[in-house]
């Protein structure tokens, strides 16, 4: 079965790839395989249920109470206590939304990159301290 497929795969087929130890078991490890993927496949399937982004993972799964609730001004509480915004996985950031906090990170990405060039290429003056090219001189009326 290829991505995407629609095929639908009951448990008396996924039986049939059970080995014969496993068939004599009550509960079989393909069991559990096939219940966790129909699991992942339900959750993913729903846009008002998200696991849990918690590290480490706790597996719980967040159901969001209506479909009309705004997605990304939803602050959720998982029940292994972990905060967070259902609409992006991210830290709770109300009132901004996920599309806000989406450029906010990304001009924080690129703050990082531009100071880490500054650290790299520029020194303090030891007169002001005010950073300045390491092969550049202070100017006399910048002291």
């Amino acid at each position: 079965m290829g991505y995407k497929c629609k095929a639908v795969l009951n448990e008396g087929f996924v039986e049939t790839f059970a080995t014969d130890k496993e068939k004599t078991t009550q509960h079989t490890e393909t069991d559990d395989r096939y219940l966790q993927n129909r699991m992942l496949s339900y959750v993913t399937n729903h846009h008002v249920i998200k696991y849990c982004p918690s590290i480490p993972h706790c597996g719980l799964a967040i159901r969001l109470n209506s479909d009309t609730e705004s997605m990304s001004l939803s602050e959720v509480k998982c029940q292994c206590g972990h905060k967070f915004c259902f609409g992006c996985l991210q830290a709770p950031h109300q009132p901004a939304t996920c599309e806000m906090i989406k450029k906010w990170m990304k001009q924080m990405r690129e703050d990082n990159a531009n100071l880490a060039w500054v650290e790299e290429m520029c020194k303090q003056c030891p007169g002001c301290g005010f950073p300045i090219g390491k092969i550049f001189y202070m100017p006399a009326n910048m002291r």
